[in-house]
């Protein structure tokens, strides 16, 4: 027969090891947005109460600038682009911190000649301006965190580039739409010129780098 096996007598004196909480997480290995920036949804023709802040949707590449250099949305240096480069870190300045400045690069006022010069890498030269239309403090863009709302956010943008004239770099103009009809109006001017369309955003909305139902397009 088996001898029966106290059970207390086992762990009687056994101090049970409790693990030390982990340190945390160095944040270079911490998974974070996939996306660079902000990417719109299509415009289902409605205007909450507070509106919606419209600017034209320029035809070319999408173009984000941080850490003194122009990338695309999907992380590709664009070359070139140094006579912008030197306005944005100026504008930067004015600041008075680093920023992550979102907007639309464009060459020649078309999408092909733009295309093409990003192509070629800028072994060209220099081409293009950027049109701006957000900027982002750049430790709230890498937190994916900024709460400042879209329209302070574009009143410190034209406060910062006053001075900018005859630049490379300037600020999209903006206006606030009241109504459907408002913003239907304003897509026309554009289209009449024969442009784009329009980016449609709710005044209020924060700055999130995925895609996002308060930034809507607006196109024919």
């Amino acid at each position: 027969m088996l001898p029966v096996i106290n059970m207390p007598d086992l762990v009687e004196g056994v101090h049970f090891f409790t693990p030390p909480p982990l340190p945390p997480r160095d944040p270079r290995f911490v998974r974070g947005p996939s996306e660079l920036c902000t990417l719109a949804m299509k415009w289902d023709g409605t205007v909450s109460a507070d509106g919606l802040i419209v600017q034209e949707k320029v035809d070319g590449i999408r173009a984000v600038f941080y850490e003194g250099r122009l990338w695309t949305r999907g992380g590709n240096s664009i070359g070139g682009v140094d006579h912008i480069v030197t306005v944005l870190i100026k504008l930067e300045q004015a600041f008075g911190r680093r920023m992550f400045l979102d907007g639309e690069f464009q060459v020649d006022g078309a999408l092909r000649p733009t295309l093409r010069h990003f192509a070629n890498a800028g072994r060209y030269g220099d081409a293009g301006r950027i049109f701006l239309f957000d900027p982002v403090p750049l430790e709230d863009w890498r937190a994916d965190r900024c709460h400042m709302p879209l329209r302070e956010r574009l009143e410190a943008l034209d406060a910062a580039a006053a001075t900018l004239v005859d630049h490379p770099a300037s600020v999209l103009p903006w206006r606030l739409c009241a109504s459907p009809g408002a913003v239907q109006t304003e897509a026309a001017a554009v289209w009449t010129r024969g442009g784009e369309g329009l980016v449609a955003k709710a005044p209020n909305s924060v700055y999130r780098r995925r895609r996002e139902s308060a930034w809507m397009k607006v196109k024919q």
